[in-house]
């Protein structure tokens, strides 16, 4: 089962980055409005709430695969839809399913990862499943810098995304549900937890002003081409892959001190961008950015795992 799970991993991470980490710059390109651009920036906020819906189906249910199957599906069919869409509101409503459909994904994937984890090494466990991801996501991305240099679009990058999706679906069929035993918080776990909720609000808040401005300025300031974009995710994606062993082992070590320094790390995200005047600037921030990324990939699950 483990090795279906790593195996769906690889090639979902693939077809995921075929896809969304372009939503942002084909909305720029394509609209005049910032609004619209801020819009799907904020779409993180689907996903957020789908997941929650998603915890409690799930704890209900018992249906980690069922849900993961279907939401793979359903995401392979909007991805492909993209392909045939100019219309910068229409794109933005098609990226907000998927966004949505990514949540309810990624409620059940984390679900699933969470019954299969063990307690004592959950941050290197879970570090191993960013390293597939990683990979997965290196190379799409490696294969979307020539489809952008001779296309100048992603639209092939959909179609292919789509693809993916349902082979990493197929891999999961027939894979047997795991039947846990619901557990109770107790009063004190619900506190701690309102507490760690009420942070998280906090931070979206102000990082949601932040985060539509890092599109802007690679494509409306920096007028950055498809393929210099890929490239800047590329390596990103590179040094997150160099710093995630070290990551999982600092996030078993101490959980709430990785979580500061992975938080309190993202602070080098907006200055960094203030400053960039070309392209290479983006490169390097993405580069010395790695471990940063890689605890905040892994702390805070690990954390509200416990």
């Amino acid at each position: 089962m483990l090795k279906k799970i790593k195996t769906h991993t690889l090639i979902n991470s693939a077809a995921n980055n075929f896809i969304t980490p372009y939503f942002s710059y084909v909305t720029a390109r394509l609209s005049n409005s910032y609004i619209v651009v801020g819009y799907v920036q904020g779409l993180g906020l689907f996903n957020s709430m789908l997941q929650l819906l998603t915890g409690n189906l799930v704890d209900r249910k018992n249906n980690r695969i069922n849900l993961i199957l279907i939401s793979s599906l359903l995401i392979a069919i909007s991805c492909i839809a993209l392909y045939y869409i100019f219309d910068p509101i229409i794109l933005a409503l098609i990226f907000t399913a998927i966004i949505a459909l990514q949540g309810i994904y990624g409620g059940a994937y984390n679900a699933l990862l969470g019954e299969i984890s063990q307690k004592n090494n959950r941050g290197r466990f879970l570090s191993n499943f960013v390293v597939i991801s990683e990979i997965g996501a290196i190379v799409a991305m490696l294969a979307t810098i020539p489809l952008t240099y001779v296309t100048n679009s992603f639209r092939i990058a959909f179609i292919i995304g789509g693809i993916l999706f349902i082979a990493s679906s197929l891999v999961l069929l027939g894979t047997p549900e795991i039947k846990v035993k619901r557990e109770v918080l107790k009063p004190t776990s619900l506190k701690s937890l309102r507490d760690f909720y009420f942070v998280n609000f906090t931070y979206g808040i102000f990082w949601g002003f932040a985060w539509p401005l890092f599109t802007i300025t690679q494509v409306k300031i920096l007028n950055m081409k498809p393929y210099e974009y890929v490239i800047a995710q590329v390596i990103g994606a590179i040094s997150i892959l160099a710093f995630q062993p070290l990551a999982g082992k600092m996030v078993d070590k101490d959980r709430r001190m990785s979580m500061f320094l992975g938080k309190f790390g993202l602070i080098v995200f907006p200055i960094g961008f203030y400053f960039s005047t070309s392209p290479i600037h983006i490169y390097l921030i993405n580069a010395l950015t790695g471990l940063i990324s890689a605890l905040v990939n892994v702390a805070y699950t690990a954390y509200y795992m416990i």
